[in-house]
């Protein structure tokens, strides 16, 4: 694990400057946090707390709450200066499910794949507690329990379990002719499987944007290099060069422009629609807001040579995955199973916006092909829970 470490830490630039000016906003933020009713703790979390900071990190700030709280918090503030404040509320109630079951294994590890707070508060650092509060001294003791070898492989088979639940999804789109939706469903199998095998192998989940880089660092390895193998197939990591991630990297920046006006059409158009006016209106503040702060996290790390991690997080995890489903549902009230392929086959979306997003997302609209991926992932991921156990 050691090993593991000292090769990501080689690949990330540290800059304690800008470390020690993330930790200052958060100090200062719980200066600010710590004078309302009902907050029990402000928590420094993520790289900020336990480094390295690059340019692309963010500040991850938990704050524990009792019900005394009743104020919403901004999940996102974006800065000029690209610092991307992060707030994570974490209601007390929560940690006593997981402190009450801190004795049964079984319970605590599907407690820690819920919330995955055993991974996020890792090494984390208090900025303030309640001094009534019981946390300050639960919560440690808590958070250390997911390194536990048994609750490690507790988390791991949950991973596995969801990754099965993905893959039948995928099967049930393809068999609908929904092939784009089912090839983004493989792709979601393979992240629930990929995190299954690197929990097993004692690893953190964090840096969700460097995963595939934190997976290469464990090579060789029996267990994760089939995973990647097929993993690399169904996201389309083959052959990917600094160059041609750049360029998608670009295009999704130009993407945000060709939604926002997309957008603004519709609003445009069906301004006259209750249901769909008011959907419009509100996706189409929050993109006005999202691009005018938004920051291009995933050039800084293409520029510390970290080139997989951003292009499989853009694709799997980032706003762009769900556009689909946020046009679709902003137009019609009832929810469709498979987003994907309305959006692409919607006459009133632009041919722009959607061949454009075809473009970057890379997603197949062959059945046979996949079929073929599903079949491979799943030998991968029965191979994985035999493993796990």
């Amino acid at each position: 694990m050691m090993a593991v470490r000292l090769i990501l830490a080689s690949q990330e630039i540290h800059d304690p400057h800008r470390q020690q000016l993330m930790k200052k906003r958060a100090r200062r933020i719980a200066d600010g946090l710590r004078k309302q009713k009902g907050i029990l703790g402000v928590l420094l979390s993520g790289s900020v707390a336990r480094g390295p900071v690059s340019e692309p990190s963010d500040l991850d700030i938990h704050v524990i709450i009792s019900d005394k709280f009743t104020r919403a918090l901004p999940e996102w503030t974006f800065h000029r200066n690209g610092i991307i404040e992060n707030l994570h509320t974490v209601h007390e109630e929560e940690l006593l499910r997981g402190w009450r079951a801190r004795n049964n294994p079984a319970s605590l590890s599907l407690w820690f794949h819920k919330t995955i707070l055993g991974d996020l508060l890792e090494s984390f650092l208090p900025l303030w507690w309640n001094p009534y509060t019981k946390w300050q001294d639960r919560l440690p003791v808590l958070v250390s329990l997911r390194q536990n070898p048994d609750i490690q492989q507790g988390v791991a088979r949950h991973y596995a379990e969801s990754a099965h639940t993905y893959l039948q999804q995928a099967r049930n789109a393809c068999d609908d002719g929904a092939s784009y939706d089912s090839h983004h469903r493989l792709r979601m199998t393979f992240q629930a499987a990929f995190n299954a095998a690197l929990v097993y192998r004692g690893w953190m989940l964090r840096g969700s944007k460097k995963c595939i880089e934190i997976g290469q660092a464990f090579l060789p390895d029996a267990l994760i290099e089939p995973l990647l193998a097929v993993g690399f197939d169904i996201v389309g990591l083959n052959g990917m060069t600094l160059k041609r991630a750049s360029k998608l990297c670009k295009a999704r920046l130009r993407y945000r422009t060709t939604l926002l006006r997309e957008l603004r059409r519709l609003k445009a158009l069906y301004g006259g629609d209750g249901y769909a006016a008011s959907k419009l209106e509100a996706a189409t503040k929050d993109h006005e807001k999202h691009n005018a702060m938004a920051y291009d996290y995933y050039s800084s790390l293409l520029s510390q040579n970290i080139i997989l991690g951003p292009i499989n997080h853009m694709r799997c995890f980032s706003g762009l995955s769900q556009v689909p489903r946020q046009l679709i549902s902003c137009l019609y009230p009832e929810e469709s199973p498979w987003p994907m392929l309305e959006f692409v086959q919607s006459d009133l979306v632009s041919r722009a916006v959607r061949d454009e997003w075809l473009a970057i997302m890379a997603l197949t609209s062959s059945r046979q092909r996949c079929m073929k991926l599903s079949t491979a992932l799943r030998k991968t991921l029965d191979n994985l829970v035999l493993q796990i156990g």
